[in-house]
């Protein structure tokens, strides 16, 4: 049976066109690392989860990304390496021909942005991929989106950097991503004073192949919501804390002996948190979603279950207000004749505990991942990648506290462009939106203001480390 497929890894397929398949061949013997690509390899094997393979020099060549599925086996890979002898890699994407002739400006890709806000303005952290390196930068914004002061390089060769997350608090930031080098995969966090610059050393989370989702503040502490494989629990859904000064709190497991497919969301609740998975049963084909509190103080809430029906669900995105929690997922995967389709649906928990009932969000006639959510008073801004006709694109909308659309969705990205894997942001009075772009200019990430009622206002603005 075929896993689930994200394009987690899209920006980076893109890459990889720029630097060749020779390159991708050299460099990227990575086991599923990010999205339901890891996720599907150990839900395949649930008694034992499957190691990391080596993971080429981190300073050879360029990042090699083509998450699909094994031409034979139908599973969840990245590379040719995770298919066997005699098996391949397909993209199910079929990009490459859209792409090959794009030559960007700069001699590196920068992908995966992540917004915060700031007061009057945000900060951003990106991975930028070059020929030999995937490091993560952090830059502050204004209001407009126009760069306050030099950007920050928070790491330096060594491992490849991906899918940083951003978090901004009392007395500065937490960053967050997932780190792969020839020890394997972990995630770190770092904080930051207000500026920007580092306060000590990344710390790595603990357990066997940790996976960060995202990062997000709570009062006076952080909140780091991820999961961890390992062979004598399957996956484990758990939530780091740790306070401005550093100091880190032993990990929660929220939930344990799961099937985890996709990304877990986290969202600030109070001073506690929020987190939210989708649980594959395999027994029963059937997909079931949670959400469950924890406090501020580690105790876990009996989780709340959303929904459940055949199929699998993925990556999960959370907010939350006046203690009601939201959640949008990617809904029911159909991968029927190798076209792959699924929905965004919306439920969440009411202040009394409540599960709220679940609504489709999208149609069904095209790939709907990476949904992005913020609470925006009474309603919900959810950015997410649309992949339509072979084309992403990056689609805004806005939802009633009952999860039903408001007005219709809008394309962030130009029409002559793709797009892919957006961020969004609420300063209490209108969103921010970041996203990778691919147009005649190369792959470039854009920043755009909407109002509350979701129009654009002002000019759209590159995001650059130069």
């Amino acid at each position: 049976m075929r896993r689930p497929d994200s394009i987690v890894g899209l920006t980076l397929h893109l890459a990889r066109q720029r630097f060749g398949a020779a390159a991708v061949r050299r460099s990227a013997l990575l086991a599923g690392a990010l999205g339901v690509g890891a996720v599907a390899l150990a839900a395949l094997h649930p008694c034992a989860p499957t190691p990391p393979p080596p993971v080429a020099r981190a300073q050879t060549r360029a990042v090699a990304w083509s998450l699909g599925h094994c031409a034979t086996r139908r599973v969840a890979c990245v590379t040719d390496a995770m298919c066997g002898a005699g098996d391949r890699c397909v993209d199910p994407l079929r990009l490459g021909a859209r792409i090959r002739e794009v030559a960007p400006r700069d001699e590196s890709v920068n992908v995966y942005p992540h917004l915060a806000v700031d007061g009057d303005g945000y900060g951003v952290v990106w991975t930028a991929v070059s020929e030999e390196t995937a490091d993560i930068w952090f830059a502050r914004l204004d209001a407009e989106g126009r760069r306050r002061g030099a950007p920050v390089q928070l790491t330096r060769g060594g491992a490849l950097r991906l899918r940083p997350r951003l978090a901004r608090g009392p007395a500065g930031w937490a960053v967050g991503w997932l780190d792969v080098s020839e020890d394997g995969i972990a995630s770190q966090v770092l904080r930051l004073d207000p500026s920007g610059r580092p306060q000590g050393a990344p710390v790595s989370l603990d357990g066997d192949l940790a996976v960060l989702s995202t990062v997000v503040a709570a009062g006076p502490q952080y909140g780091v919501g991820y999961f961890s494989a390992s062979a004598s629990s399957q996956i484990s859904v758990r939530l780091a804390r740790f306070g401005q000064d550093g100091a880190i709190a032993a990990p929660v497991t929220v939930a344990a002996n799961q099937l985890v497919l996709g990304m877990v969301g986290l969202a600030p609740l109070g001073d506690g948190f929020s987190v939210g998975w989708n649980h594959f049963v395999p027994r029963d084909e059937r997909a079931e979603t949670f959400v469950a509190r924890v406090s501020a103080g580690g105790a876990v809430a009996p989780s709340v279950r959303l929904d459940a029906h055949a199929g699998r669900n993925g990556s999960i995105a959370l907010d939350a207000v006046d203690g009601q929690v939201g959640a949008v997922w990617e809904d029911q995967f159909d991968d029927a004749d190798d076209t792959f389709r699924n929905g965004l649906a919306f439920g969440g928990v009411s202040s009394s505990g409540a599960a709220l009932p679940r609504k489709a969000v999208t149609d069904r006639r095209a790939l709907n991942v990476e949904p992005s959510l913020v609470a925006a008073g009474a309603q919900h801004g959810l950015v997410f990648t649309r992949l339509d006709d072979e084309t992403p694109t990056v689609q805004f909308g806005r939802l009633d506290a009952s999860g039903a659309l408001v007005g219709s969705l809008t394309q962030l990205n130009g029409r002559a462009s793709l797009g892919a894997l957006g961020t969004l942001a609420w300063n209490g009075r209108g969103y921010a939106a970041a996203w990778t772009q691919l147009d005649t200019d190369g792959i470039t990430l854009r920043f755009a203001r909407l109002d509350a009622n979701g129009r654009r206002v002002g000019a759209e603005v590159p995001i650059s480390a130069h």
